[in-house]
């Protein structure tokens, strides 16, 4: 599901076996259920959503409107297809920003906190059929990476006062967050459900008056 159908087609064309593009606005239920009929026409059954949205520090509204409203609309699409079949996941996928803010990002770190207590509520909600997990990745490679430095090039220096808070000493690579939301999609993590985890490098355990290295 994207606005972006260049790209969208462009990767369901690499295994069209196993993807199916859906050009869809996140904040328009009539596309969620769009979605969900071609997800269940072609694959027979849902048994996962990820909730990834990737956007600029705009409008408040545009942001809680991408951000955080997708996240209920989804699951009034989705989810009674998951408590009719006896099981379903749902990933959110919220932010450090949601746990331990950075300054100037203000809205943008409301909307994550919010992405947070819905994860936290739905898993109450719904369990025990569904489990709702949320992964709070650091500032991550992906097409938005300059925009979110607010910076026309990436390069090492203006990497580098993000990277200082960062244990790990990179940023967060999309590989990462698609391990975390393979594992708790998995069985192995049937008992896990309401639950933020960091993908961080370490970014939230980090104070920066301790000289570690």
């Amino acid at each position: 599901m994207d606005l972006d159908v260049q790209a969208g087609e462009a990767k369901a064309f690499t295994n069209p076996e196993k993807i199916a593009f859906v050009k869809s606005d996140v904040r328009l239920i009539n596309d969620w259920g769009n979605a969900r009929d071609v997800a269940l026409q072609r694959f027979g059954k849902i048994d996962i959503v990820i909730l990834l949205h990737l956007v600029s520090e705009e409008t408040y509204d545009f942001l809680f409107s991408v951000n955080v409203k997708p996240i209920h609309i989804s699951a009034k699409a989705i989810i009674p297809v998951f408590l009719k079949q006896g099981s379903g996941v749902v990933i959110n996928i919220s932010s450090t920003g949601g746990l331990r803010p950075r300054p100037s990002y203000a809205i943008y770190n409301a909307t994550k906190g919010a992405v947070n207590l819905l994860t936290k509520t739905m898993a109450l909600e719904y369990a025990p059929t569904v489990r709702v997990c949320a992964i709070a990745p650091a500032l991550a490679t992906t097409s938005m990476l300059q925009a979110t430095l607010g910076v026309k090039e990436d390069t090492p220096e203006n990497r580098a006062p993000f990277l200082q808070t960062i244990p790990m000493d990179r940023l967060c690579d999309p590989e990462d967050i698609a391990n975390m939301a393979t594992f708790l999609a998995s069985d192995e993590a049937s008992f896990i459900t309401g639950t933020i985890y960091e993908v961080d490098g370490g970014r939230c355990i980090y104070d920066p008056a301790d000289d570690y290295k």
